[in-house]
C-alpha cells in the first residue's frame, strides 16, 4: 500500500538531504501582456480574454540538486524514500508533487550507469516536441548555463524517431553551449550522479518566464541574426495532421501580401533563427513552428490561425514572455467536430482577410 504525501521542493529539500537548495537563478517579476485580438471561438475563449486583460507575475527561479537519484522509465525520480514528478501545471499551484514509497520493489529493477553523470533531467511532458523543447525545456539550460553546474543532459530514449530527437537537441543546445554532452537514458531504471531540478520557468496556460527573451538574444547573437523585413506564413508538413482543409486559398491571398510559404522542420534550427528573426510579419497555423516567432522582433506582427479545439493560452503566454506588443487570433471548427488534436479544420477566407487587415 503507498502513503502519498505531498510537499514543496522546498520542503523536500528540508526533509532529506538528498535534495540541496543550489540557489535563486532569477527573481519573481511582473509582465504585461500583449494586446489580443480574438477572433472565432476557441476552447479556452473566455480564459483568453480574461487573461489578455490583466498582467501576470511571474515566480522566482530555482535551482536544486537532487543527489544519487534514480530516474525511472517514465521520468519518475527516486531519492531517498520518495518519488518526484514534474508536471506542466505543478508551477501554477506553486509546489510539486512528492510521494513516499513504502514498497522498494522498484528498486529491484535498478541498473546502474556504467559511468556517473549529472546533469539536467529533461523528462517533461512534451520533450520530443520542438515547441515545447524550445519554450519550456531549453530555457532551464540556458539559465543553468551562468552556474556552470551542467555538463550533461540527460534525456529518455524514445524508441521512434530518436535520432530526430537527438540532432533537435544537438542543434539548439549547440546555440547555448558547445561543448555539453547529450545522455539517452534507457527505459530501464537508472541511477545516475546527481539531477539539477529548476523551477519557476514555465506554466502550461498560465505564464513562460521572460528568461526566454535573454535566451533569444544570446541564441541570435551566437547564430548571426539580425532583423529584416521579411514576411512568413508557417505551415505545416503535408504529412501531419491538423491541417487547414481551405489551404490553398488561404496560401494565395498571403502570397498576394508579399509573404513567403515555409516549412520550418525542413531548415535547420539556425536557419529558422534567422529566418524568423527578419520577418517583421508572421502568420500561421498554430503548432511547434509557431513557436519560432520568438526569435522575431517584439514590434512584429503575430497571427494564430488555429482548430477551435488548440489551447490559444500557451500561446498568449508565450508572446506575453517575449513582451510582444500585439497578437492575433482565429480559430475555426473542425471538420470532423471530434475535438480531436488532429482534425483538420476550416476557416472562412474572408474571416482570416478581416484579421491580417484590421488594425
Amino acid at each position: 500500500m503507498t502513503s502519498w504525501r505531498y510537499l514543496s521542493i522546498e520542503q523536500l529539500s528540508q526533509t532529506t538531504a538528498a535534495v540541496d537548495f543550489a540557489g535563486l537563478i532569477r527573481e519573481d517579476e511582473s509582465v504585461s501582456r500583449p494586446r489580443l485580438k480574438l477572433m472565432g471561438r476557441a476552447r479556452d475563449h473566455h480564459e483568453l480574454e480574461a487573461a489578455s486583460q490583466r498582467n501576470v507575475t511571474v515566480p522566482p527561479v530555482r535551482h536544486y540538486r537532487i543527489n544519487n537519484p534514480i530516474v525511472v522509465d517514465d521520468g519518475i525520480v527516486l531519492v531517498d524514500g520518495y518519488a518526484i514528478s514534474e508536471s506542466v501545471r505543478d508551477f501554477h499551484y506553486g509546489h510539486y508533487k512528492y510521494f513516499s514509497i513504502t514498497s522498494d520493489e522498484i528498486l529491484l529493477h535498478v541498473v546502474p550507469h556504467e559511468n556517473d553523470i549529472g546533469g539536467l533531467l529533461l523528462k517533461k511532458k512534451g520533450n520530443t516536441n520542438y515547441g515545447h523543447w524550445l519554450i519550456e525545456l531549453l530555457p532551464k539550460l540556458f539559465l543553468l548555463s551562468s552556474t556552470n553546474t551542467v555538463d550533461h543532459v540527460i534525456v529518455h530514449k524514445p524508441s521512434p524517431g530518436f535520432e530526430f530527437i537527438s540532432t533537435m537537441y544537438r542543434a539548439t543546445i549547440g546555440t547555448i553551449r558547445r561543448h555539453i554532452k547529450i545522455n539517452p537514458i534507457p527505459r530501464v531504471a537508472t541511477r545516475v550522479a546527481a539531477i539539477d531540478f529548476v523551477t519557476g520557468v514555465s506554466s502550461l496556460r498560465n505564464f513562460f518566464n521572460p528568461a526566454i527573451v535573454d535566451m533569444v538574444e544570446h541564441i541570435k547573437k551566437n547564430t548571426h541574426a539580425r532583423e529584416g523585413n521579411r514576411k512568413l506564413f508557417v505551415i505545416r508538413p503535408r504529412s501531419a495532421g491538423r491541417q487547414l482543409v481551405n489551404t490553398d486559398e488561404v496560401e494565395r491571398f498571403f502570397v498576394g501580401q508579399g509573404f513567403e510559404i515555409i516549412e520550418p522542420s525542413s531548415l535547420r534550427f539556425e536557419e529558422q533563427v534567422k529566418m524568423f528573426s527578419e520577418a517583421k510579419e508572421v502568420f500561421g497555423i498554430m503548432g511547434a513552428a509557431m513557436c519560432n516567432t520568438i526569435f522575431s522582433p517584439k514590434t512584429a506582427r503575430v497571427g494564430y490561425i488555429s482548430p477551435s479545439y488548440m489551447l490559444g493560452s500557451f500561446y498568449l503566454e508565450m508572446e506575453t514572455a517575449m513582451k510582444r506588443n500585439e497578437v492575433s487570433m482565429i480559430f475555426g471548427p473542425s471538420v470532423t467536430m471530434r475535438a480531436n488534436s488532429k482534425d483538420d479544420f476550416f476557416i472562412n477566407l474572408d474571416d482570416i482577410k478581416k484579421m491580417y487587415f484590421e488594425k
